[in-house]
C-alpha cells in the first residue's frame, strides 16, 4: 500500500475525512467545517492536520480508517 503522505486527494476526499474529524467528540461543539468553504485545497488539508493532531487516539484511528477506506478504492 502507498504512503498516504505521497497520494494526491482531491477536495472531495479531504472533506470526508475533515467530516469524520468533525463528528468526534473532540470538536462536538466547534464547526471546524465552515472554515474549509475558504480555504483552497492545500489550506484544507493543513486545517485537517491541525484538527487531527488535537484528537484523542481512538478518534485519530477512525479518520484514519476514512482515509484508508478511500485510499483502497483508488487502488483497486
Amino acid at each position: 500500500m502507498s504512503d498516504i503522505s505521497t497520494i494526491s486527494l482531491s477536495r472531495q476526499t479531504l472533506l470526508r475525512v475533515l467530516t469524520t474529524i468533525q463528528n468526534s467528540p473532540r470538536y462536538a461543539d466547534q464547526d471546524i467545517m465552515s472554515f474549509a468553504g475558504m480555504c483552497t485545497t492545500d489550506e484544507v488539508a493543513e486545517h485537517i492536520w491541525a484538527c487531527f493532531a488535537r484528537l484523542p487516539d481512538a478518534d485519530k484511528a477512525r479518520a484514519l480508517n476514512t482515509l484508508r477506506g478511500h485510499v483502497s478504492s483508488l487502488a483497486a
